[in-house]
């Protein structure tokens, strides 16, 4: 009598499908399979969702234990151009004051008239100049203003002339170490002489050779100057030596 109600109940559970068997829906397969075309068939894996990309951040190293050494300090090299090798005194702006002394041959000619016929007359003599010299150094060019109160025309009598000139030159540099240097000066002036028999112009070039010691500065040179009166002319040659000081 209990065989029939357990065979009914049985027969009430539903059985549903393996993979392969036959189907209507997928409520007739296992719950892994699908039912496609009648076919208890697996199901499809579900689709990965998208993924993001995050981005990375470097990781920060770890603190070194171990102290760096400081890089050593660059070494400063001073270049020197020619500008820083020029002595600072034949740089610049400097006011000059100075002396000279010399002494040298001196050539006359005049013109006159004897036993009321002209006549000309020669002489040759000596001129030892004396003079002061104040001016303006604007590097190695110079501007100078030349009084001479007592030059000494050698003559059968004794002339004292006085003269005032300006001269330019330069100071053409031959030798420098430091505060000391070997200069070639080359000038050029003019001006006017007065003596007690006649006066008139003046005209004249020298060169020669300067040693400066520091601010002090001394020269040998050799000077040609010609003076023109109305009745007649002088060239002379004098070698002089002079001292200059540099402020």
């Amino acid at each position: 009598m209990l065989t029939t109600p357990l065979i009914v109940l049985l027969s009430a559970v539903p059985v549903l499908g393996e993979e392969g068997e036959s189907c209507r829906t997928d409520a007739d397969c296992l719950s892994s399979l699908a039912c496609t075309s009648r076919v208890c068939t697996p199901r499809p894996a579900p689709a990965a969702p998208p993924s993001r990309s995050v981005p990375s951040v470097p990781a920060e190293p770890a603190p070194s234990l171990r102290t760096e050494e400081p890089p050593p300090a660059a070494e400063v090299v001073t270049e020197t151009s020619p500008a820083d090798e020029t002595p600072r005194y034949f740089t610049g702006v400097h006011f000059v004051l100075g002396a000279m002394a010399g002494a040298g041959p001196m050539w006359t000619k005049s013109s006159g008239y004897l036993l009321g016929q002209p006549q000309e007359f020669e002489a040759f003599s000596a001129q030892i100049p004396m003079e002061l010299r104040i001016g303006v150094l604007f590097g190695r060019f110079e501007l100078m203003a030349e009084v001479a109160p007592a030059t000494l025309a050698l003559m059968a009598a004794p002339i004292r002339h006085f003269s005032a000139a300006l001269s330019a030159g330069f100071m053409l540099p031959l030798y420098e170490n430091g505060d000391f240097s070997v200069s070639l000066p080359l000038r050029a002036r003019g001006g006017v002489f007065l003596s007690s028999r006649n006066g008139g112009p003046l005209v004249g070039g020298s060169a020669g050779v300067g040693l400066r010691f520091g601010r002090a500065l001394v020269e040998l040179r050799a000077l040609a100057e010609y003076r023109h009166v109305w009745a007649g002319s002088s060239f002379a040659v004098p070698v002089d030596l002079s001292f200059s000081w540099i402020f």
